[in-house]
């Protein structure tokens, strides 16, 4: 599925092509991982089942506050959309859109990417974008690596 994109002049691959401040420059199309799920916490605390529309909608409410208190526009749709808890069956949606507003949080500079400083996880495994080092998969399941 990658293949045709990386092919096109201009496309680029975190982390596995550089940091992510090297890769973002006009003209070129950076493919980063993303993990939605991750993202919930970075703004709010509170507890969020994207399956319940009241959860979405109050959930939402924190995005567009913080879209607000950060000078990002909101297009009308996406804010009705938030404001009433996407359709119901959205939640896959809801999901993008609050990853979405997780890697805005990395390009405005007020969260790390989170690259890898390992050679091996930067080049080989790669990465998951504003994912912190230590936060991995082994981590969070007691596994060893």
């Amino acid at each position: 599925m990658l293949s045709p994109a990386l092919n096109r002049s201009g496309t680029r691959l975190w982390p596995f092509e550089g940091s992510l401040d090297a890769l973002m420059t006009a003209g070129t199309t950076v493919i980063a991982e993303t993990y939605p799920a991750e993202c919930y916490g970075w703004f709010d605390d509170m507890p969020v089942s994207k399956q319940n529309a009241e959860s979405r909608i109050r959930f939402g409410k924190i995005l567009l506050q913080w879209a607000q208190a950060h000078a990002v526009r909101v297009e009308s749709k996406l804010e009705a959309a938030l404001r009433n808890g996407f359709e119901l069956g959205k939640d896959d949606a809801f999901d993008a859109v609050v990853g979405l507003f997780g890697m805005l949080q990395i390009c405005l500079g007020l969260r790390t990417t989170g690259e890898p400083t390992d050679d091996v996880v930067r080049r080989v495994e790669g990465w998951i974008l504003g994912r912190r080092v230590g936060n991995d998969c082994a981590d969070r399941f007691g596994e060893a690596r």
